[in-house]
């Protein structure tokens, strides 16, 4: 058995995906925001949908799509992760089933999902094709996968938590053998997320970018960091994917 990497961010800091969406410009988080967005415009409609949250963590996301009418199924193997999603949905009074369980092994029977999303998960996990098997067969036929992840740029990885990231093309190689009509999404401008996250010796200037970026985002609803490359100019580069693909 390939040992996995231990996440344990939700011991450290607590429910944080939460935090970051808190709408305050100071603690409000754009580049989750927009990563969030993604997801679900590419699910589109749910209502009345089973929707499973591979990795669902603390909830965040999993709230967002419980809202949109969803049966929602949140599974990771974090206990504490799936502690603190049981404890915020229980206090907003949100119905939804969360399960500690390998995502390589779901207790969920054969075709019973319509949707599954993997929100930054498939980055973490060392066994890609294996997870990505697991989730065909719990999709119905047809059923709809939405994966997010960071863009790959050479062999430096963006966290010490990820063990593999991904081009496009290798992205769209790894969901090829059992998934069709497979659609990859570039966004978050490498420039918007340079200033957005930039810390150095100067850092009391971070912080003015950071705020003005929430200041758009929050108050005149524009999220520079939604912003994909189906207008990409000569010079543009993206740090987020976004894929939708459906079970063959």
């Amino acid at each position: 058995m390939i040992k996995e990497v231990e996440f344990n961010k939700y011991k450290k800091k607590g429910a944080y995906h939460w935090e970051d969406a808190k709408r305050s410009i100071f603690k409000f988080n754009a580049h989750q925001e927009a990563r969030f967005e993604w997801i679900l415009r590419c699910l589109d409609d749910v209502k009345g949908k089973t929707v499973l949250d591979v990795g669902c963590g603390d909830g965040a996301l999993t709230y967002r799509i419980a809202e949109r009418g969803a049966d929602i199924i949140g599974i990771d193997n974090s206990e504490e992760g799936i502690k603190l999603a049981k404890e915020i949905f229980n206090k907003k009074k949100m119905p939804a089933n969360f399960i500690l369980a390998s995502a390589y092994n779901m207790p969920l029977k054969n075709n019973s999902i319509d949707c599954a999303v993997l929100s930054d998960v498939i980055e973490h996990v060392r066994e890609p094709e294996r997870l990505l098997k697991e989730i065909k067969r719990l999709l119905r036929n047809n059923g709809k996968l939405v994966i997010s992840t960071p863009y790959r740029f050479g062999e430096l990885l963006w966290d010490k938590y990820h063990v593999r990231e991904y081009y496009p093309s290798e992205l769209r190689s790894s969901l090829e053998s059992d998934f069709k009509n497979i659609e990859i999404i570039e966004s978050h401008p490498a420039l918007w997320m340079f200033l957005y996250t930039y810390n150095s010796r100067w850092t009391a200037y971070q912080p003015i970018f950071r705020w003005f970026t929430n200041i758009l985002a929050l108050w005149f609803r524009f999220n520079p960091l939604l912003t994909d490359s189906r207008n990409r100019r000569r010079f543009d580069r993206f740090v987020q994917l976004t894929a939708v693909a459906y079970k063959k």
